[in-house]
């Protein structure tokens, strides 16, 4: 809602809005500012920060929310986008198509490519069964959006951004933000954030559930059973994309163990 609040504070919607094209113009605009801000917070949830697990009381409940807020960040850029539509409509529908289709205004061309590719990429994720290494392809690709859609904000005609202030610094520090936090995830989270390497040490087959004991090289982590840990397998047969596992072993030892049910 932040966006909202500021633009009705600093852009009078009784003084502006008094013709039929104003107020889907106006509708569109807001509709656009949410998308885009829906996009920056749904990024810096995709961060895992340790803040943001004790605000949302789980890592369950913030993979909740960041499914949740990625389908309202759909809705509201197709909201956005057919409320331009339907503006342009009005005046005829050459004017309706023109607006539709790919023109030398390149701000406005890289919104509608981009809102093409996240719809496809939201439905491909949401309605095939692919496989992970793919979808989180898919996700780091929707994360790329913020770069594209911010730069739609600021220098399509007739910006608020570039008119309002106050909305344009509340939408670089929640944007620069999430833009950092994704440069950061994506290129050198692996190198900054050095892991705890473990060695597979025992493996137990029962009938749906695998025993993993896993033994330090080096430092161990510290750790209470009932706690789960990311963990990356180094192997050509496994994606390194980490997993979490719970951690089912007592803390007063080396060792860890998890128990994996095949799913």
């Amino acid at each position: 809602m932040a966006p909202v609040i500021i633009w009705f504070i600093a852009k009078p919607a009784t003084v502006h809005l008094q013709t039929t094209s104003q107020w889907i113009d106006a509708g569109a605009k807001l509709a656009g500012l949410t998308a885009l801000s829906l996009l920056a917070v749904n990024i810096i949830i995709s961060a895992r920060l340790k803040i943001l697990d004790r605000i949302f009381f789980g890592l369950d409940n913030m993979y909740r929310t960041h499914h949740l807020t990625g389908g309202w960040v759909i809705i509201f850029l197709l909201v956005h986008s057919g409320l331009l539509t339907l503006k342009f409509s009005l005046i005829s529908l050459t004017s309706g198509y023109q607006f539709i289709i790919p023109s030398t205004d390149i701000p406005l061309t890289i919104a509608k490519l981009t809102l093409v590719a996240m719809t496809g990429l939201v439905a491909l994720t949401m309605y095939f069964r692919i496989r992970y290494e793919w979808f989180i392809i898919a996700m780091r690709l929707l994360g790329a959006a913020i770069f594209l859609g911010g730069y739609h904000a600021l220098f399509v005609d007739s910006s608020d951004l570039q008119a309002i202030k106050p909305l344009l610094a509340y939408m670089i520090i929640l944007g620069g933000l999430a833009a950092g936090l994704y440069i950061y995830r994506s290129i050198f989270r692996r190198t900054l954030h050095r892991p705890y390497d473990y060695v597979v040490d025992e493996v137990i087959r029962h009938a749906s559930i695998t025993e993993v004991w896993l033994r330090p090289v080096e430092a161990a982590i510290q750790r209470f059973a009932g706690q789960f840990a990311f963990v990356s397998v180094q192997s050509n047969n496994v994606a390194d994309e980490g997993h979490q596992f719970t951690i089912s072993s007592v803390s007063n030892g080396r060792r860890v163990r998890l128990c994996m049910k095949k799913l």
